[in-house]
């Protein structure tokens, strides 16, 4: 791919559970020469995925209809339930100017894959933001309306509903899908620690604009059931113009006159480095930040993969390195530093531990002088990873046995992480040992600290895995989120 002319798309599917029909769609998308899927995030409670595309334009037309192919094929609204708004099982399809093409150019490309869904898949659609055919159709909100289940009913009723192409009904399973061609907008959820509904709905209704509330805001509160939480989920579609921590403020401010805390927030695509301010992954709370979550970091990193130079170019390079293991082995030595200081982390919290005879005093039976050694064993592992050139002749790629380092690693600190917050409670009902439980406090944190490293390093990790791999990676690393977010 010659990285002149780019275009970016985030298509939004109305699946968030079936991983192996979303690695499907991920391979389908990069099956065409020229497109790749930098980014995926799924949630279990909407019930949704948003992928992360770049690529040539003509290219990204072919690889959005194939995407649209198997998701008609496999997705079936009549039988979908997710907390997320949608009216189609390709539900959103946005296309964004990235480099050396114009806004004029995208909504062309969005007029024209929605004739051509409807002509190939018979799904109807619907033209949104700058590709809109009516200014009343420009906000997607107006567009989803009741959802799926009213819509269907309603447009054989209301010619003012009907899709701006194809049609007049929707498909039957498939629904209808609303394509568009937009600016950079920063996709954002905000996490609330209760399970009251009306305060995330509260919340959204002040800060989003339709409301009164902030310009270029619009925000939805949701549950989160299988979580027991809410969520106050977010578009800011013009960060330049509301940028995201006022915005954040306001969310905490209000959440605690309700007497709620705020866990933290999470981004949910890629974002522009330009949307970031210097401390924002403090200020905002943000939960599993990589650096890949940056768009330049990851149009970088498919550059060092030369994927934007010339034929000739590309030839010589793979004559130089034919595996791609100099490549690979370059970035997984910079992610292994990472996941070396975790484990450095790891074996300051056990040493520290086994220095007191364990967070109960000496009470403790738990072999802390064994976990001491283990990380030991860890560390020298570690060591042999950062060498990186030495996998040469092994049998695993470089980041296949970063990932395994990876793994080991956390499922070793989320067991003991897990324990000390048991122990925790129960010292808080023993007033006598104050100085144990500061130092189970000092333990803990050292150990949040080392798990937040592993999944930094984790983030970079999943560019350079097979798809099956990285997916298998983050199903192990989701209890340490899950654990993060009570601690």
């Amino acid at each position: 791919m010659v990285l002149e002319r780019l275009v970016e798309c985030v298509p939004n599917f109305s699946e968030g559970r079936d991983a192996e029909l979303l690695r499907s769609i991920a391979s389908a998308i990069q099956s065409v020469p020229g497109v790749y899927v930098l980014d995926e995030e799924r949630d279990e409670d909407h019930n949704r995925a948003v992928m992360t595309v770049v690529g040539e334009p003509t290219a990204m037309l072919e690889a959005m209809l194939n995407a649209a192919a198997l998701a008609v094929e496999r997705i079936d609204l009549t039988r979908h339930q997710g907390v997320h708004p949608r009216i189609g099982a390709l539900d959103v399809l946005p296309f964004i100017p990235l480099s050396g093409i114009s806004m004029a150019e995208c909504v062309q490309l969005a007029r024209e894959a929605a004739q051509r869904l409807w002509e190939r898949h018979q799904v109807p659609c619907y033209l949104y933001e700058a590709a809109a055919a009516t200014a009343e159709r420009r906000n997607l909100e107006t567009i989803r309306k009741g959802q799926f289940e009213h819509l269907r009913l309603a447009v054989e009723d209301d010619p003012s509903l009907r899709p701006d192409v194809g049609g007049p009904g929707l498909h039957p399973t498939a629904g209808a899908t609303a394509v568009g061609a937009r600016k950079f907008l920063i996709a954002w959820n905000v996490w609330l620690r209760t399970d009251d509904l009306s305060v995330a709905q509260r919340i959204a209704k002040l800060i989003r604009q339709s409301s009164g509330g902030f310009p270029f805001v619009k925000a939805l509160g949701l549950p989160l059931p299988r979580r027991g939480l809410t969520q106050v989920s977010l578009n800011l579609t013009d960060f330049e113009e509301t940028p995201p921590q006022p915005v954040f403020d306001t969310i905490v401010r209000e959440a605690a006159k309700h007497k709620v805390e705020v866990i933290g927030s999470e981004l949910i695509g890629l974002v522009p480095h330009r949307a970031l301010e210097v401390n924002f992954r403090e200020s905002l709370q943000l939960m599993d930040f990589r650096q890949a979550s940056i768009l330049e970091n990851r149009l970088d990193a498919l550059r060092q993969g030369h994927s934007h130079l010339q034929p000739a170019q590309a030839q010589a390079l793979r004559r130089e390195d034919p595996t791609g293991l100099v490549r690979e082995t370059r970035v997984v030595a910079k992610l292994a530093a990472q996941v070396q200081r975790a484990g450095e982390l790891l074996a300051e919290a056990v040493a520290l531990a086994e220095s007191r005879e364990g967070p109960s005093g000496g009470t403790d039976d738990f072999d802390w002088r064994g976990e001491a050694l283990e990380c030991q064993r860890f560390l020298e592992q570690m060591q042999e990873c950062g060498e990186g050139p030495g996998w040469a002749g092994t049998a695993t790629g470089p980041a296949q046995r970063l990932a395994g380092e990876t793994a080991m690693l956390a499922e070793k600190a989320v067991s003991l992480l897990t324990r000390l917050a048991g122990e925790r409670n129960r010292l808080l009902e023993d007033a006598a040992a104050q100085d144990v439980m500061a130092l189970t406090s000092t333990v803990r944190h050292l150990l949040s600290a080392g798990l937040h490293l592993l999944l930094l390093a984790a983030g970079g990790l999943f560019a350079e895995l097979p798809m099956s791999e990285a997916e298998a990676l983050r199903e192990k690393l989701r209890p340490i989120r899950q654990l993060l977010q009570t601690h």
